[in-house]
């Protein structure tokens, strides 16, 4: 699909590049809530449960707000699990970890991603697409709130 967006190819290219990893470590972040959703063990199961399963549905809409970025612009979204977890730099943890355990790997992933979106708001805006500065400038102020959110709990 070609797109007359008005930004050259190269630019495109570089903006592409910037949303391949947040794209790709957002999935692996949703994956983790989703698995820490369905396994939590700890005191504060309802709560907890239903306070993640917020979390992941949310998630689903900036994932899919990435994947329609990519398609005005042109390009093909790596949705195969095998590109997301190439493409990606989280990695999702081994074991059963305790409720505390798992609030803490998803904020550190919170803010793993808030360093990584703030970079890419900062490169995108550079390049001269407000667009994706935009989005993403809605996105990193997501993963602010979440990462309090799931502070607060520890």
């Amino acid at each position: 699909m070609q797109s007359n967006c008005g930004l050259s190819d190269p630019i495109v290219d570089q903006v592409i590049d910037q949303l391949d990893g947040i794209f790709c470590d957002l999935n692996i972040l949703f994956y983790m809530t989703l698995n820490f959703h369905w396994n939590m063990e700890d005191p504060r199961f309802i709560a907890l449960h239903k306070f993640l399963d917020g979390q992941y549905h949310e998630m689903v809409e900036l994932i899919d707000g990435v994947a329609e970025r990519y398609r005005k612009l042109g390009c093909i979204v790596p949705a195969s699990m095998k590109e997301l977890a190439n493409g990606a730099k989280l990695r999702e943890p081994s074991g059963q970890p305790s409720g505390d355990e798992m609030l803490t790997i998803l904020a550190e992933a919170h803010e793993h991603m808030i360093k990584k979106v703030r970079a890419a708001v900062q490169v995108t805006a550079d390049l001269g697409d407000p667009g994706t500065a935009d989005m993403l400038t809605a996105q990193l102020r997501w993963h602010e709130k979440q990462d309090w959110m799931l502070r607060s709990h520890l």
